[in-house]
């Protein structure tokens, strides 16, 4: 038997009362709720009474892992339909790749559940018209699109993602606003921002300087996700990365899946640093140590930017999730743990592939302002910062200051340093300063407290002046100011 938390059998239940009246509905599951789980559940009642089952992912890459998953919570008799992969047609679970499955004839099973149910495929949905008895369940985080209240039905949903940070199966998260940028000219289409137009704005060279520049003076080292607007903006990206002495790769749709298993098992054993994607991690992709998200993708699309975000916030005890949002998104989108939605939307035959219908999405009418103080982007209509407490004047520009660093979203309150860690810091300013000395350099000792004034805002006083060799933090803290220098150097020359 397989366990579940209360809040999931609770889900499961809705489920059942759904089933009693509808042949096809939707099943939002918050990211991170255990849908795999749940999932493997309701198999496993209906492959007790004989039933059969096919279980849809929308993409190859996910048969395994989903086939892992059904195999370690005990589920037998499990078939494929993907690729030349040979099917048992009488197999009472299927797993199948949409994409392959829709290209052949309708399996004959009890129930279809297709994962990422939003990822809209024409055939499918003639197959709900043309067979209108065949049983549905749609499994989705977003399910935000006008075509979906077509073809299903019904709307069961899960406890939000709210709940589940609260109560400690997601991670609290922060999020920070270092550069908006101008998407004045850029055109859209269907309700999203044109790629082309887009790549031009997020590919410049001063944008993609000043995502390397945050993620080292703020990234804290940690394993991380980029997200970029296509394959040229991904490997500039990467490429800057690289150039500042961080290991970084790229994935795409087009990535081999020996090639991305191969890469995301360098990303746990901490050789590689930022896995760069472009719209091929931002589903199904579940990956606890990545604790950072950069995303310099912007989007009009509240699902784009709920499932992005979804990947940074894993469970790990103890991990709290930095969001860095390049794209100008939390400020127009607002926090995707605000959406909410209450019904299907209606309004459209499937045509519209993208177009979410936002009227019904329930979503804070203000988006957040910045604190110019300390950076954090305060919620909607509160006007002194509840991190920091400062007040802005009457007529204040907290919208386009830019003069007082790092921009905050939503986030605790900023890191107060131990004396055990500032003793850490000066001593591998130390060692850094030694290591340049061996180099040749000529760098007084003075320069040292200079960095540590830097990092600190007061000068070095009652700490030990032993060295210790630098960590990746501080010499990633290191490069991320001369990386400012040199920028400010070149403005001055300009």
């Amino acid at each position: 038997m397989i366990s579940l938390y209360p809040d999931q059998e609770d889900f499961i239940n809705d489920i059942r009362v759904a089933w009693a009246g509808n042949k096809r509905f939707i099943c939002q599951a918050a990211t991170g709720f255990g849908k795999t789980r749940v999932s493997a559940k309701i198999i496993e009642g209906l492959v007790s009474k004989g039933l059969r089952v096919c279980f849809v992912v929308p993409r190859i890459s996910l048969i395994k892992q989903t086939a892992d998953s059904f195999t370690e919570l005990g589920l037998q008799g499990i078939t494929f339909i993907w690729g030349e992969q040979e099917t048992d047609h009488k197999a009472p679970i299927t797993i199948a790749s949409i994409d392959t499955m829709i290209r052949r004839e309708k399996p004959n099973v009890d129930l279809f559940i297709i994962d990422e149910a939003h990822k809209r495929r024409a055939k499918l949905l003639e197959w709900m018209e043309e067979y209108p008895e065949d049983r549905y369940i749609g499994l989705s985080a977003t399910p935000f699109f006008s075509w979906m209240g077509e073809y299903y039905t019904s709307l069961v949903k899960s406890k939000p993602q709210s709940w589940l940070i609260e109560n400690g199966r997601l991670s609290p998260y922060e999020i920070y606003a270092p550069t908006v940028p101008d998407l004045s000219g850029v055109k859209t289409r269907m309700g999203e921002y044109v790629e082309s137009d887009l790549e031009g704005v997020m590919g410049d060279y001063k944008v993609v300087g000043d995502i390397v520049q945050n993620w080292l003076e703020h990234g804290e080292d940690r394993l991380t996700m980029a997200l970029c607007v296509n394959c040229d903006h991904a490997n500039f990206v990467t490429v800057e990365f690289s150039k500042a002495g961080v290991s970084a790769e790229v994935i795409t749709a087009k990535t081999p899946i020996d090639e991305r298993h191969r890469i995301f098992k360098r990303l746990k054993d901490g050789i590689t640093k930022i896995i760069v994607s472009v719209d091929c991690l931002t589903e199904g992709f579940d990956e606890p140590k990545i604790s950072c998200l950069i995303n310099a993708r912007p989007t009009k699309s509240m699902a784009r930017w709920h499932q992005g975000f979804g990947r940074a916030i894993r469970y790990l005890p103890g991990k709290t999730a930095i969001i860095f949002d390049h794209s100008g998104t939390a400020l127009d989108l607002g926090d995707p743990c605000d959406y909410s939605i209450n019904e299907l939307p209606n309004g459209g035959d499937g045509e519209s592939k993208d177009a979410p219908m936002k009227e019904k999405i329930d979503k804070p009418e203000k988006v957040p302002k910045k604190c110019t103080s300390c950076n954090f982007l305060k919620p909607a209509g509160v006007r002194a910062c509840p991190k920091c407490g400062f007040v802005p004047l009457v007529g204040e520009d907290v919208e386009t200051d830019r003069s007082r660093g790092l921009e905050k979203i939503k986030g605790k309150k900023k890191k107060e340093y131990t004396m055990t860690e500032k003793q850490e810091w000066f001593s591998c300013l130390h060692g850094w300063h030694q290591q340049k000395l061996a180099e040749g350099k000529k760098w007084k000792e003075g320069m040292v407290a200079y960095k540590y004034k830097e990092k600190f805002g007061v000068w070095p006083q009652g700490l030990s002046k032993s060295p210790k060799e630098p960590t990746p933090e501080v010499l990633n803290w290191i490069k991320s100011q001369n990386i400012k220098f040199a920028k400010s150097k070149e403005k001055a020359n300009t």
